[in-house]
């Protein structure tokens, strides 16, 4: 690894620069930098795990995939993150069970197994970091079943919308397919309730995708408010 990348490596991981001499030197000899496009696989179910990745631009959705081929997206791993499901395919000896696809133009660098375990035997900081995100990523996953068990279809979509506007997106340049994976739902689910959340007048539906139309009342909807035209008790997915 050139300087060039040590630093790039450093500046999005800092924890990096904690680490014992060493141990520093081993990941700097030892890392292997991969390129991606976007939508390119990066691990499949069933899959053997070659290393730790580390993201240094774009990010890796992680999703699982039916038989029948709906997918519901578990989480996305970002610059300065780490895949909870790699870490634990690495400290258990397992294959994948899920799949992983490049969102935007993906660059990594790639930790092999025996430098992870050092790693984690040798670096509290990097211990730190990596219970850390095991948390936080386990404590994603159980709201995604809260909302997949308790919230309605209309609920969970104005949550993913109103997420999508807290990051500054007041629209969503996808397909109803998409934003069923999203959720995990389907199409004609998605496709209704987008349709009676147009007539409420909380978005507005063209070919482009999906427009914020009233940011209160879809606020207001994924924290739970029914809307007049729906009776509480009604689940549906």
């Amino acid at each position: 690894m050139n300087a060039e990348a040590s630093s790039a490596l450093v500046a999005a991981y800092p924890l990096l620069a904690e680490l014992p001499t060493p141990l520093r030197d081993a990941v700097a000899a030892a890392a292997g930098w991969h390129e991606f496009r976007d939508g390119s696989p990066i691990f499949g179910e069933g899959q053997h795990c070659g290393g730790l990745p580390l993201v240094l631009q774009g990010a890796v959705k992680v999703f699982k995939r039916s038989e029948h081929g709906r997918e519901i997206v578990l989480y996305r791993v970002g610059r300065g993150e780490t895949c909870i499901l790699t870490s634990s395919c690495l400290l258990g000896g397992a294959d994948y069970n899920a799949e992983g696809v490049a969102e935007g133009a993906l660059r990594v660098a790639m930790l092999p197994p025996e430098l992870f375990h050092r790693m984690i035997a040798e670096s509290p900081p990097f211990r730190h970091f990596l219970f850390a995100m095991l948390s936080a990523r386990l404590s994603d996953l159980m709201e995604q079943v809260e909302r997949l068990a308790f919230h309605r279809i209309d609920r969970r979509i104005a949550e993913f919308l109103f997420e999508r506007s807290e990051a500054g997106f007041h629209s969503v340049a996808m397909t109803h397919q998409r934003i069923a994976d999203e959720i995990g739902s389907v199409r004609e689910m998605v496709t209704r309730a987008l349709g009676q959340m147009a007539e409420q007048g909380l978005v507005e539906l063209s070919r482009a995708g999906v427009r914020i139309a009233d940011a209160d009342g879809l606020r207001a909807l994924a924290q739970g408010a029914v809307p007049a035209d729906r009776p509480a008790g009604d689940k549906s997915r």
